[in-house]
């Protein structure tokens, strides 16, 4: 009877190491996952956050005005792995908003662009929003 308990405690040992192989990465692949939203949804925030005080508040500081947008911008984006910012004004007649404006004012249009990349071991994944509103 001894030796049949010993052999069962061994059998409960390889199951649980089988099941751990295939948990474990299941459960890091979630977490990896739930990182993903996040840094997608820090990113969607930080473009619409962004476009939103550039066009109210942000120009009132002309001589640095793309500069301050771009730092307004990363200072809400907290563990996002390496965001890019790009800032660029147009004329409210291009539709297409092909050709930058030479200055950004009252009724251009601001094009907040805020991308990243997302790591995994299989390779990088872009993560980008974009937001566009009209200058007050």
């Amino acid at each position: 009877m001894h030796d049949r308990h010993r052999d069962a405690r061994g059998q409960a040992l390889v199951e649980f190491s089988l099941v751990m192989i295939v948990f474990l990465p299941l459960l890091m692949g979630f977490i990896g996952l739930g990182y993903l939203v996040y840094v997608n949804n820090a990113v969607a925030q930080a473009a619409r956050e962004t476009s939103r005080w550039a066009s109210v508040a942000g120009r009132s500081q002309a001589a640095t005005y793309p500069t301050n947008i771009v730092t307004h911008a990363k200072s809400g984006m907290a563990g996002v792995p390496g965001p890019t910012v790009t800032v660029s004004c147009f004329l409210p007649t291009d539709p297409t908003l092909g050709t930058p404006a030479a200055t950004c004012v009252s009724g251009d249009l601001l094009r907040v662009v805020v991308t990243s990349f997302f790591d995994t071991p299989l390779g990088s994944i872009p993560v980008g929003s974009t937001s566009v509103v009209v200058v007050n």
